[in-house]
């Protein structure tokens, strides 16, 4: 038997095992690790990847919010018309790679939406939620969870930008309530079209098409999203509505209906519009607009 060579022999090791049990990476399993996990790199082209353990950061969700690195779209300018009114285009998704501490746990998920506007009509900062998936590292679908008012509460305090809560004093809170349906302000909302003109999306899509299949990346750079809306029949999305003052600098959260075993190693992928008028864009930060904890 040929020495050096035993990495090739038996039964495969995954490569999110590399750690444990011992292997090499080859020109090949590089490919596999990115067309795995394909956040290879942040925003700036830096590398995030640690081969150590063979998967990007791992973000304590359980200590703090964090937030995904996002992806954000210029609807340019024009009048308050309906023709100006919503995003038709695809949703971005996003994905973030977690460390639970350990393994099996049953959690509740949170979500916050950041107004990051400061200046002009600070009114176009809503962001469309299509929905959201658990994956392990193996890149299975754990959770899918649609956006519905059955799936999601919400919490009507807002916070500072510059004072969030921790994950676990989120789950001290106890008035949490049912979406609105109307698109009130600072609220969030689970409609279709978001009535807020250059600001949100038109539709939703068909969360159930993805209970076993992973949410499409939108990779770094990419302009165009992944997920197609869908007009008919007309399916609706969750979106905070901040066309208020009162919004202005400040988070809101909804939090999940339902707990959720969790994988101690895995992601969280989101499917989301996040669209302003040309005249805000460079305004927008992208990549504090949505945040995620669980506890």
């Amino acid at each position: 038997m040929a020495h050096g060579n035993l990495s090739r022999i038996g039964k495969k090791v995954h490569l999110t095992e590399l750690k444990s049990k011992g292997g090499s990476l080859d020109v090949i399993d590089f490919s596999e690790l990115q067309n795995m996990h394909s956040l290879l790199e942040d925003t700036n082209h830096n590398s995030i990847v640690d081969f150590d353990y063979g998967f990007g950061y791992r973000y304590k969700v359980r200590d703090a919010l964090r937030p995904f690195f996002g992806h954000k779209i210029n609807l340019g300018s024009g009048s308050n018309s309906s023709a100006n009114r919503n995003y038709f285009g695809p949703y971005h998704v996003s994905e973030m790679f977690f460390d639970m501490g350990v393994g099996g746990l049953t959690l509740d998920l949170y979500i916050g939406h950041q107004h990051t506007l400061s200046s002009g009509n600070q009114w176009c900062n809503d962001t469309s939620i299509g929905g959201l998936q658990v994956l392990n590292l193996d890149g299975e679908v754990v959770h899918n969870i649609s956006v519905d008012t059955t799936s999601w509460n919400q919490y009507t305090l807002q916070y500072a930008n510059n004072s969030l809560p921790t994950p676990s004093q989120l789950a001290q809170v106890t008035a949490w309530t049912a979406l609105n349906t109307t698109g009130s302000l600072n609220r969030w909302s689970y409609k279709a079209v978001s009535g807020s003109y250059r600001t949100g999306a038109q539709n939703g899509f068909v969360n159930s098409t993805f209970d076993d299949q992973p949410f499409p990346l939108t990779r770094p750079g990419q302009r165009a999203g992944t997920i197609a809306q869908v007009t008919a029949p007309s399916q609706q999305m969750l979106y905070r509505e901040v066309s208020s003052s009162a919004s202005y600098g400040k988070t809101q959260f909804i939090k999940s209906a339902t707990s959720y075993a969790m994988p101690r190693y895995g992601s969280f992928r989101i499917a989301y519009a996040n669209p302003t008028e040309s005249a805000r864009y460079a305004d927008l930060d992208e990549d504090s607009t949505l945040f995620i904890g669980a506890y």
